[in-house]
């Protein structure tokens, strides 16, 4: 066996391994948040955002997950012998960046929802973190912090 064919066996099997990682992330979440919406179904007390909190929070590692799933596919068109599987590759890795891009849009538009006027950048940093609004832990903002040194914090 060549060093070529071996780097080409060494980089598919990293691949493969980069998909598993993301299955893993995928796996997790899915329970962790079919356990937290049990939370939301038996407290009827929780504030209407707990399940926007949720829907969000399953967003992000969805999103780490397809993070995940398109360095697999960068590593394949590494090894990717013909024009036809390099092309393949690339359509779907501009689906799941596509995917990435929307989802990561409507977080950001989530937080700025939840954090008032300020950008969301700058807000990021010192929003409510998931999970918080389920298991009642105070967030910077709800402690009237400035979410960033030298920022006001927004109203709700």
């Amino acid at each position: 066996m060549d060093l070529t064919q071996i780097f080409k066996d060494l980089t598919g099997q990293l691949a493969n391994w980069v998909e598993v990682a993301a299955a893993v992330i995928i796996g997790i979440a899915a329970l962790e948040a079919t356990l937290r919406a049990l939370l939301v179904f038996v407290r009827p007390r929780l504030p209407p955002e707990a399940k926007e909190e949720l829907r969000l929070g399953l967003a992000r590692w969805l999103a780490v997950a397809l993070e995940f799933e398109l360095a697999a596919d960068i590593l394949r068109t590494a090894i990717a012998p013909t024009l036809q599987q390099i092309g393949l590759l690339a359509a779907i890795a501009a689906i799941r960046t596509a995917l990435n891009y929307f989802l990561q849009k409507e977080i950001d538009r989530a937080l700025a929802r939840e954090q008032g006027t300020a950008p969301v950048v700058a807000r990021a940093r010192g929003g409510r973190p998931f999970g918080s609004l389920l298991d009642g832990r105070p967030s910077a903002t709800d402690a009237g912090e400035p979410a960033e040194p030298g920022q006001q914090h927004g109203s709700r």
